[in-house]
């Protein structure tokens, strides 16, 4: 042990631990309990851990199998290289373009699966009330880069309203790659318009914009609908990833930007706690929870995403059941390559801790 501590060998600190307990362990053989903890049930732990890994190994090679992969004479569409009198350009899509584009079927704006009616009608963002000259609605969907909406114009007057144009503007991590142009519409006439906006850095962004347009053409004065903010959630563009144990810490002490959050939340089981956690940030575990089994009151969980543009993201939850209350306590620390991904991910487990239902 002195030669472990010494500066000659440099031993880490798990094994000058470890030293320690094989040390008490054979200066106490006599005691039962202890024999039972070191030689069966660490056993049986260990046993389980290598299993729990063994099925990911498994299961992460049949994903990998089973991947869809395009062939090679796969047609690419450049839909920003149509023509303006193309389908895709007038907001008509190809059957099947849309996965050849890169969009992700499974993802909307909000990152709920559009698999049942009520979350199909959740796609669908209302821009402006229903009172409004001209009502707006945007179809939010999420590419590899980039945000594509959807936008529908109605004009809900009597009358034919000319140079009904839509202007949005951006943050400065999003970027607008269409200038849709003005158009007329006639009473109770409606029109789609497609705008791509790139995305171009991993932070939180914010999509601003109104309706312009003319009710008379007799008079110059144009008149404006002002549309709702649309926010972008930098869950949104994390893809869950897995990396080992010793890549993690690596790139723990690699990461420069870090955001502590303290855990104050009504709920109070730690399974139910960790599974809100993993839908809404969209990342992945990387902690088996096989061996957190027969009612441990603390859990000790690692989780890892990467962004669309390979950036990683890491947190670490540490909980603990208090015993009198049942409350969970502990805190959350979140490490990634840019502090807008630290700070939105802090948001959203602020965000979960206030859901108790």
């Amino acid at each position: 042990l002195r030669l472990g501590e010494s500066h000659a060998a440099a031993a880490s600190q798990d094994y000058v631990h470890r030293a320690h307990l094989c040390l008490q362990v054979l200066t106490q053989a006599s005691n039962s309990a202890l024999r039972r903890v070191w030689l069966r049930d660490c056993r049986h732990s260990y046993t389980s851990l290598m299993g729990d890994k063994q099925a990911l190994v498994v299961e992460e090679a049949a994903a990998i199998v089973h991947e869809e992969v395009s062939q090679a004479d796969d047609v690419i569409d450049f839909h920003h290289l149509c023509k303006q009198k193309t389908p895709m350009a007038l907001g008509v899509t190809a059957p099947g373009s849309e996965h050849k584009l890169g969009y992700d079927k499974q993802r909307t704006i909000d990152g709920r699966q559009p698999n049942t009616e009520s979350t199909r009608n959740t796609r669908v963002m209302q821009l402006s009330g229903w009172s409004d000259p001209v009502f707006v609605e945007a179809h939010m969907r999420l590419g590899h880069y980039e945000v594509v909406m959807d936008v529908t114009l109605a004009n809900r007057t009597s009358e034919r309203l000319e140079g009904v144009a839509l202007e949005l503007a951006t943050t400065s991590n999003l970027q607008l790659m269409d200038n849709p142009e003005a158009r007329s519409l006639k009473p109770n006439e409606s029109a789609r318009i497609r705008v791509s906006i790139k995305v171009s850095s991993l932070e939180a962004g914010a999509i601003f914009g109104s309706v312009l347009y003319q009710a008379s053409t007799f008079t110059q004065e144009r008149s404006m609908v002002v549309l709702k903010d649309i926010h972008l959630d930098v869950t949104n563009f994390m893809l869950p990833s897995h990396t080992t144990d010793v890549e993690f810490r690596r790139m723990w002490s690699d990461l420069e930007w870090e955001n502590k959050v303290i855990v104050n939340t009504g709920i109070t089981n730690i399974q139910e706690f960790m599974d809100r956690v993993v839908a809404s940030t969209n990342m992945k575990c990387l902690t088996q929870f096989s061996t957190n089994e027969g009612g441990c009151e603390f859990l000790a969980a690692n989780l890892y995403a990467q962004s669309v543009f390979q950036e990683n993201a890491l947190v670490n939850i540490s909980l603990e059941r208090q015993g009198l209350s049942g409350k969970l306590s502990g805190h959350i620390r979140i490490r990634s390559q840019t502090q807008g991904i630290a700070m939105s991910l802090g948001d959203s487990m602020s965000l979960i801790q206030k859901c108790t239902g």
